[in-house]
């Protein structure tokens, strides 16, 4: 420990400086994936996210709908 005044500085050693970067890496990798897996969940909608509109192709998740009923509709030729 260094003494200076009245403030006691605590002088890291290695092990507690390895230590610490360890931790801070294995936060910022947690926190990455985390990341990573909400951006890929923002494109596929689920049945719980059907909000059950008449026709799936005035839905605005269409496009990247994977549903049954959706998949569906997109193989369908539109009528004109």
């Amino acid at each position: 420990m260094v003494s200076t005044g009245s403030f006691q500085f605590s002088t890291p050693d290695r092990r507690e400086f390895l230590r610490s970067g360890i931790r801070y890496a294995l936060l910022a990798g947690f926190a990455a994936l985390g990341a990573a897996l909400a951006a890929r969940r923002g494109g596929t909608p689920n049945a719980n996210d059907c909000v059950q509109i008449p026709l799936c192709r005035d839905c605005a998740l269409f496009a990247n709908c994977r549903l049954p009923r959706a998949v569906e509709a997109k193989t369908v030729p539109r009528h004109s």
